[in-house]
C-alpha cells in the first residue's frame, strides 16, 4: 500500500507568504498557469499577502499552458514591473520556458528570486534553463 498525503494549496500559499516574510521581501509578482489550479494558488497568494503589512504582490499574471505567445506575455508583464521576487505557479511543461523567457527580460540571475511549488520540481532541463549548470 502506498499514500500520499498532499497539502491544499492554500496551506502551500500560507507557506509561500511565510517564505517573503521571512526574507524580509516586501513586493513580488506573481505568474501562474490559468486553470482552476493556478486561479485559486495565485487568489490565494494574494489574499494572504493582502492581510500582510508591508507586503504586496505587484502584479499576478496568468498565462495558457504549452502556449509560448501567452507565456512571453506574462514574463514581460513581470519585467516591466520592477520586482526581483517571483512566485511561479507552473507545471514542469511550462517552467522551462518561463525560466528562458525571464533571462530574456532580464529578471533571473543574481539579485532575482523565484520560488515555485512541487508542481514544478522537474528534470535536469529546468535547472539547466535556469542558469546553475553547476547544479545539474
Amino acid at each position: 500500500t502506498f499514500s500520499r498525503v498532499v497539502p491544499s494549496d492554500g496551506i502551500l500559499a500560507a507557506f509561500v507568504v511565510e517564505l517573503l516574510q521571512f526574507n524580509g521581501w516586501t513586493k513580488c509578482a506573481v505568474i501562474y498557469i490559468d486553470d482552476t489550479y493556478g486561479q485559486s494558488y495565485a487568489h490565494d497568494i494574494s489574499a494572504i499577502v493582502g492581510s500582510v503589512d508591508g507586503l504586496t504582490v505587484a502584479t499576478a499574471q496568468g498565462y495558457r499552458s504549452r502556449d509560448l505567445a501567452s507565456i512571453e506575455a506574462a514574463v514581460k508583464k513581470l519585467a516591466e514591473t520592477g520586482v526581483r521576487v517571483f512566485v511561479c505557479i507552473a507545471f514542469e511543461v511550462d517552467l522551462v520556458q518561463i525560466l528562458l523567457l525571464s533571462k530574456k527580460y532580464g529578471i533571473s540571475g543574481r539579485g532575482h528570486v523565484w520560488v515555485t511549488g512541487d508542481a514544478s520540481v522537474g528534470p535536469e532541463e529546468v535547472v539547466i534553463a535556469a542558469g546553475d549548470s553547476d547544479a545539474a
